[in-house]
């Protein structure tokens, strides 16, 4: 892809191996060190916010959920029950 117009490999395996060759497998894992790292402070900003996100917005009670919403909810339940008891009996 970086190639440019040089036409140095002629496909992804040519490529492979010509590296292989040259520089030995290794070059294939360098670089990691910097990628491990990025990833990992990455990690240490994400799942804690995750959390707190979950925390503050999820169905158990955050800043989005009313603290009355279980009791409107229980209230439906009730006139559901009543109803279909209603159709039952006509």
């Amino acid at each position: 892809m970086t190639q440019g117009a040089s036409g140095r490999y002629k496909n992804l395996v040519d490529a492979t191996l010509t590296i292989a060759r040259t520089e030995g497998w290794a070059a294939f894992m360098s670089g990691w060190q910097p990628r491990l790292i990025w990833i990992s402070l990455g990690g240490f900003v994400f799942f804690p916010a995750l959390e707190a996100a979950k925390k503050a917005f999820g169905p158990a009670g955050g800043l989005l959920t009313p603290p009355d919403t279980q009791f409107v909810i229980e209230e439906l339940e009730v006139k559901d029950i009543k109803k279909s008891k209603d159709a039952k009996k006509k």
